[in-house]
């Protein structure tokens, strides 16, 4: 069976995958580096089926960042990759207004409906 054709993770299977992540950032959060490298396994060829996905708000000084993230484990849940995008928080450029894209905006009558 390939992994594009497996069964998808059932509830339980799904939450233990999210706790390893969970206990990933609080690991980072608290700057436990050696426990933090211990629960990755770099070294991983073959991907486990099923992806865990998490968003981290992460406050330094007077800036936010949303960290997104998508996990892949091997058989003992070690964390085999992670797939990470970082935005800050922040009003869009006026090059990507809706006015200046064309966007749908909407009116104050629907707005209020």
């Amino acid at each position: 069976m390939t992994a594009a054709a497996a069964a998808a993770p059932t509830a339980p299977d799904l939450e233990r995958r999210c706790a390893p992540v969970r206990t990933l950032w609080a690991h980072l959060q608290a700057r436990d580096w050696l426990t933090a490298r211990a629960m990755v396994n770099f070294a991983a060829d073959a991907l486990a089926d099923g992806r865990v996905h998490s968003v981290v708000e992460v406050t330094q000084a007077a800036q936010r960042f949303f960290a997104n993230s998508r996990f892949r484990f091997d058989a003992a849940l070690r964390i085999v990759e992670v797939e990470e995008y970082w935005a800050t928080v922040e009003s869009p450029p006026a090059w990507r207004s809706a006015a200046a894209i064309g966007a749908y905006q909407h009116t104050a009558a629907e707005t209020s409906a």
